[in-house]
């Protein structure tokens, strides 16, 4: 098959760069189409107080018909079930994996957080949750799980802000919004305390 040149690239095969170009577009379809549905999670200590909080559940993309797309959705479920069964080690060790495959999917950026906070560690989680945000910014429980590491990391200002916009992106039902309502009066009955 000859080649041609595409544009100033001497040498491209045109049709491979399209059929490329085809499975890129596929892929990246199929990961924007099996985004969505949440589940219940296990509460995680917060480092800071060490009292039991509950967090918004992983978030958790539907089945999708790619074969490279059922390795990443096989490995992230993988994940949230040691997330379930309070195996957070093991859950980053999943989301790192799906990360390898699917650096921008932004629910493996949430629930990385959310394990790194059950790890005591708010700092690394605080980084995910922003990776999330940058990638999707309506992700609405990276603001929950944002509101927790701001928190644990002393900046009750920010985890005002975080909980805030995660109540008003949240839907009305979502069992999730009882506790950030009251994580955000807390916050803000400390704050008024402190002035």
């Amino acid at each position: 098959m000859a080649t041609r040149p595409i544009g100033r690239h001497v040498g491209v095969d045109r049709p491979l760069a399209v059929a490329v170009l085809g499975a890129v577009v596929v892929f990246a379809l199929a990961l924007a189409i099996g985004r969505a549905s949440v589940a219940p999670a296990p509460p995680a200590a917060t480092p800071a107080t060490g009292a039991v909080t509950a967090m918004p559940a992983p978030s958790s993309p539907t089945a999708v018909a790619a074969p490279a797309t059922e390795v990443v959705a096989a490995t992230f479920e993988r994940g949230v079930a040691m997330m379930r069964d309070g195996d957070a080690r093991g859950a980053v060790r999943a989301f790192h994996e799906v990360l390898a495959l699917a650096p921008r999917m932004p629910e493996a950026h949430v629930n990385l957080g959310f394990a790194f906070l059950a790890l005591g560690e708010p700092g690394v989680a605080h980084d995910f949750f922003q990776g999330a945000l940058a990638l999707r910014v309506e992700q609405v429980n990276a603001y929950f799980g944002l509101g927790q590491a701001l928190e644990a990391l002393g900046d009750l200002e920010g985890a005002r802000g975080a909980m805030r916009a995660y109540l008003h992106l949240a839907p009305a039902d979502e069992p999730w919004v009882a506790r950030a309502r009251a994580a955000l009066w807390e916050w803000e009955r400390t704050a008024g305390a402190r002035r």
